[in-house]
């Protein structure tokens, strides 16, 4: 998330969590996971786009 929020030029506290977990669990039993490549740009990106909205604290 932390890697999603700086490429987005947002803070972590913006993203979901949950939305998050549930796109990299589905990626990652796909078998997307092989180093820093291409794909995990691609995973940042889509994590990025989904925002939360305001939050106290």
């Amino acid at each position: 998330m932390a890697q999603s929020a700086l490429l987005a030029d947002i803070v972590p506290r913006q993203l979901s969590f949950k939305y998050t977990l549930q796109l990299w669990l589905a990626w990652y039993q796909q078998g997307a996971y092989s180093g820093y490549d291409i794909n995990q740009e691609l995973l940042f990106a889509l994590i990025s786009q989904q925002k939360i909205g305001n939050h106290l604290g």
